[in-house]
């Protein structure tokens, strides 16, 4: 048995039972509630299945319902919104709302700058090169290593 998730009568406590499973597996990138099944964890790709004491039964289809509530932070809540927030940096799931719809966004700018940036990288080191410019200065004035600066010359 892994962890210890109480239940009350014959409904899952929700909250409790994702508490227990982050405490348990705290790497896992996905919580997994699939009736016929025990709760399971994704840890880097594979599907582990957590037992829990007091909760050994497969889920019924009914113990994946959110219980009817309207409070912030309640487990209805969660699973309305898409949002569990997992304590510690990047702990939040995809899908948390618009802020951080906004930030990937700002992400996604920023990444395509960056390939255009490389470009222009490579154009100067070729233009360096044909004028006869040592790899260690362009590489520095580039801020890429030797290495790379060898690498993108060996495919240009």
């Amino acid at each position: 048995m892994h962890g210890t998730a109480p239940t009350t009568g014959t409904r899952v406590p929700t909250q409790q039972l994702i508490a227990a499973m982050l405490h348990e597996k705290p790497q896992a990138s996905d919580l997994i509630f699939s009736p016929g099944r025990a709760p399971q964890v994704e840890v880097r790709g594979d599907l582990v299945a957590l037992p829990f004491e007091g909760f050994e039964r497969a889920l019924h289809r009914d113990d994946t319902l959110p219980a009817p509530s309207s409070e912030p932070g309640s487990p209805s809540e969660a699973v309305a919104t898409g949002r569990f927030p997992r304590p510690g940096s990047g702990r939040s799931r995809a899908g948390a709302g618009a802020d951080a719809e906004a930030l990937l966004g700002q992400m996604r700018e920023v990444a395509e700058r960056i390939d255009e940036l490389r470009t222009r990288q490579r154009e100067l080191l070729a233009a360096g090169k044909e004028q006869g410019l040592e790899i260690a200065p362009m590489a520095k004035a580039l801020g890429i290593s030797r290495q790379t600066a060898y690498s993108w010359l060996g495919g240009a």
